[in-house]
């Protein structure tokens, strides 16, 4: 069975990208990123195989970061999670990856980080992540 992990990132980096959103690789945020911006973050993965296929359960967590002057809103944070989500649960499933057929697309779970306070900016946080069943052609 072959790994569909770095397949399944190079996937959502253009989705998401093609989406008009900024993408960074976890270890790859640069020190000054341009906000809003969504993190690909940890990747796990369940063998899903039986005697008559190789799968996967595969999930990704994203970060999805925001940084405005003074006290300002979740307004744009708010709205880049839901495009993120409007992408990744697009139906049908939007993932084209040679080899693989994508079989679901949801949500795993999602929650708030805590706001950050400074002086000039207010950073916000959210993270969600996403679960799919792959299965190998």
């Amino acid at each position: 069975m072959k790994d569909v992990k770095w397949e399944l990132q190079q996937a959502y980096y253009t989705l998401l990208t093609d989406a008009g959103l900024t993408v960074y690789e976890r270890d790859g945020t640069p020190s000054e990123p341009e906000f809003p911006y969504v993190e690909v973050s940890d990747i796990t993965e369940i063998d899903d195989s039986d005697k008559s296929s190789f799968g996967s359960e595969v999930t990704y967590l994203l970060i999805i970061r925001d940084r405005v002057t003074s006290r300002g809103s979740k307004q744009t944070i708010l709205s880049v999670l839901n495009t993120v989500k409007q992408t990744i649960r697009a139906r049908p499933v939007p993932f084209n990856i040679t080899g693989w057929n994508v079989i679901s697309s949801v949500v795993d779970s999602e929650s708030t980080l805590p706001k950050i306070l400074e002086e000039t900016y207010t950073y916000f946080g959210h993270q969600i992540r996403f679960r799919h069943i792959i299965q190998q052609q």
